[in-house]
């Protein structure tokens, strides 16, 4: 399965105001090189990341101290990969301030352990539909907590704690 072109510049705001511009660096529309701009309420450039997030879905605290990216860079939060292609897939990671805070597995943070249990509709290249396993997301800035809704494993929702700076 091949992705779609990128397109140059993805864009995404809070609505705290702070907002996210992540830029492709390469004319080539396939590639991943790029950097990441996180602006502050007022536009001011709070911190760069030397990243382009592609479709991965954003989610910014109201202060834009944290950046969760949601799903693959090319695909979104539209696809997992198989077990025999990658054992313990990171659906998302957390950014405080620009740095990595923590990455979420699949089986380790959100499905006691266990693997991707193939569901025998794998499209070419070994990908799965992510919503026959992770139905949705949500950040709940005043929990302190991402929530992901399962719909495999124990089926039950799983809450991942995020970094204490975002006020």
């Amino acid at each position: 399965m091949r992705p779609a072109p990128f397109k140059e510049k993805y864009e995404h705001s809070a609505p705290s105001g702070v907002s996210l511009v992540s830029s492709r660096h390469s004319s080539d529309e396939y590639s991943t090189e790029g950097e990441t701009v996180v602006f502050g309420v007022n536009k001011e450039v709070l911190y760069t990341m030397p990243m382009f997030i592609g479709r991965s879905k954003v989610f910014l605290s109201p202060n834009g101290s944290v950046v969760v990216l949601d799903g693959s860079v090319y695909f979104g939060d539209d696809y997992l990969r198989t077990p025999n292609i990658t054992k313990d897939e990171v659906v998302s990671s957390i950014y405080l301030n620009g740095k990595t805070w923590k990455d979420i597995h699949h089986a380790t943070d959100l499905n006691d352990g266990k693997a991707i249990e193939s569901n025998g509709c794998e499209f070419g290249g070994g990908w799965l539909s992510r919503k026959d396993y992770i139905s949705d997301l949500k950040a709940d800035w005043c929990r302190n907590v991402l929530i992901y809704k399962m719909n495999n494993g124990n089926g039950n929702d799983q809450e991942i704690e995020l970094p204490p700076d975002h006020d």
